[in-house]
């Protein structure tokens, strides 16, 4: 949970660009461009006027030693505690940084938690989040998950993705505040959104189990392949997850992953993507279309198809107002049809049918509002001998039973009622 941000890394954030006169803009100027030498020879008479962010800026340059200028956290520290005096919370963080790491200076957590709540007290959001962490850890102070939490809050309230995503880990298990699944998967979507993988890593399970969201594998995939591919998690998971979705749901999965990278990891929900009227492509990362879909009024709207990553059409139908309205086709990958038959309102409805990949068929079936009503079944001998024709209702045998053997001759004829054979081969 100790989530400290590095010092070196900050320079383009942290310089400040208060103005004092025109050296201070043409020292700025300079550090911007990289003459961080005349950038100290002008700042340098400021700072012994007082200029408290002239002070933090020559301490800022020395404590990373930029472009020519030699790193110097001993001088860098006598500078920043003249800013950090005046009141510069950039100069208070860095400060609490160098203690923190023990850099040109003794190593102090207690020192460098005092600098951090300076800064965290002027709203700095880097501090907050460091300061949350030495309480979560305990580091300088006594431990203390609740005001662990309350800094966390205040730096996630500012947007800072990792203080999200902390927080998203403190409701999740309840440490230093009431457990709130809600809570979490709330912090742990906004820290998502801002790239964070361990939030999308975390936003993916919490789809799968349930938690704090409606279940949702297709949502579960997207996020946990999204962060797969930023380095967390493992392929293994990915193989878990899809192992409990059918097919359909995979691929739809892979379209939202697309869509939501293109995105850049905001609204990544379906129709809350705030997409343009009319078609929008979706691609495999090889280049192959992935899917073509129409839109109108942010909706699903008209002709869909959805590829293999061969180019072969995998399914194929009609939307209407977001929902699937029509004669469905899906195929196997080699070409031949897998099912076909009409749906309503995302639901099977009417006469359906479905092959096996040879082409021979499996079944034919009737449905009422995505029910199977009935239904006749097919089975083969491996030599592609019709073994069984059987057929049901409400799952029940219901109707004729016909047996073949290999060579094609009838074994048996039986007529079933509610699962009892009532006359013929019984």
């Amino acid at each position: 949970m100790n989530k400290l941000i590095s010092i070196f890394l900050l320079f383009v954030s942290l310089i400040s660009t208060a103005v004092w006169s025109d050296d201070f803009d043409k020292a700025l100027e300079a550090s911007q461009n990289g003459n961080y030498e005349l950038a100290i020879r002008l700042w340098e008479p400021l700072a012994w006027e007082g200029d408290v962010e002239a002070i933090f800026n020559i301490g800022y340059i020395l404590a990373n030693g930029f472009g020519n200028i030699p790193q110097d956290f001993i001088q860098a520290e006598k500078w920043l505690i003249l800013a950090a005096e005046g009141g510069v919370p950039n100069a208070q963080y860095l400060l609490g940084q160098m203690y923190m790491l023990g850099l040109g200076v003794p190593q102090d957590y207690k020192i460098s938690t005092e600098f951090y709540k300076l800064a965290a007290s002027q709203g700095f959001t880097l501090a907050q989040n460091n300061l949350a962490s030495m309480y979560f850890d305990g580091q300088g102070v006594e431990k203390d998950f609740k005001t662990a939490v309350d800094w966390w809050t205040q730096a996630a309230e500012a947007g800072m993705k990792e203080a999200q995503f902390s927080l998203g880990v403190m409701y999740m298990t309840g440490q230093g505040v009431k457990k709130d699944f809600k809570a979490a998967f709330k912090w742990y979507t906004l820290s998502a959104e801002q790239g964070l993988v361990d939030a999308q890593l975390n936003l993916g399970v919490m789809y799968a189990e349930g938690r704090g969201v409606k279940k949702n594998m297709i949502y579960a995939l997207m996020w946990s392949e999204i962060a797969v591919e930023s380095g967390a998690g493992s392929q293994s998971l990915l193989e878990d997850i899809k192992a409990k979705m059918s097919e359909e749901e995979i691929f739809e999965s892979n379209r939202l992953f697309t869509l939501c990278v293109v995105q850049n990891f905001k609204n990544c929900l379906d129709e809350a993507f705030g997409i343009a009227d009319g078609l929008q492509l979706s691609y495999y990362k090889n280049g192959q279309i992935l899917s073509q879909i129409n839109y109108k009024n942010n909706k699903k709207n008209g002709k869909y198809t959805i590829f293999y990553d061969n180019g072969q059409k995998f399914i194929e139908g009609v939307f209407k107002d977001g929902k699937d309205n029509s004669k469905t086709t899906k195929w196997f990958k080699n070409g031949q049809i897998q099912f076909q038959g009409n749906v309503k309102n995302d639901k099977e409805d009417g006469r359906w049918f479905e092959w096996l990949e040879n082409g021979q068929i499996r079944k034919k079936a009737n449905y009422k509002n995505g029910i199977e009503i009935s239904k006749t079944e097919y089975s083969y001998y491996e030599n592609s001998q019709i073994k069984t024709e059987e057929n049901f209702k409400n799952e029940m045998k219901d109707g004729k039973l016909t047996e073949w053997h290999e060579d094609g001759q009838i074994k048996t004829e039986s007529i079933f009622k509610d699962n009892i054979c009532i006359s013929g081969d019984c």
